[in-house]
Formats: C-alpha cells, structure tokens, sequence
C-alpha cells in the first residue's frame, strides 16, 4: 500500500472530506487528490508531519516503515532481554583489497 492509499483510508476512517484534511494542513484539495491517487509521490518531511498529525497517525505509518501500530517498538529492552536474545551477526566486512 503506497502513501496515498494510507491517507484516504485514514482520512476516511476519521470520516473528513479531501477538502477539510487539506483545510486542516493548509494544502490544496487538489494536492491532496493528487497524493491519494499516487500522483504525487515526494513530499517535504514538514508536509508529511502535518499530515500525520492531521490524520492521527505515525509518519512511519503512512510511508509503510510499519504495517501496524502493534509492530512499533515500545521500549528497549532490557539488560537481562537483550542478553537473553540470540546474537547478532557480525557487520558484513566489505570486499576489496586490504588495507595496509
């Protein structure tokens, strides 16, 4: 789902018009057609802010980092939880020649 499917249906599941979230952020209702239909696919990170906090939602949320509310991270975790978690593999090392 791209950043404009999430916008209409946040925009309709809060029950506003493409007119009033555009009046809430202070875009133009074409812009924001424009954005729901994938016209418009950039936006500056201010633009996006407004829209996610006109809308109620994560900036995350609308660009699809996270598909749920559920999936964000809450806290970190603890000492005893982070030790108790498998390892991590190292960092790939890059390719090339070495160094001296």
């Amino acid at each position: 789902m791209h950043l404009g499917e999430r916008v209409k249906q946040r925009r309709e599941a809060i029950g506003w018009t493409q007119t009033q979230l555009a009046q809430a952020i202070g875009m133009s209702q074409h812009r924001i057609s424009e954005v729901e239909l994938g016209k418009r696919q950039q936006m500056s990170f201010d633009r996006l802010r407004s829209l996610a906090l006109a809308l109620g939602v994560s900036a995350d949320w609308l660009l699809g980092t996270w598909d749920e509310i559920a999936e964000a991270p809450t806290e970190a975790p603890t000492a005893e939880e982070d030790a108790a978690a498998p390892p991590r593999p190292a960092p790939r090392r890059r390719g090339g020649r070495q160094r001296a």
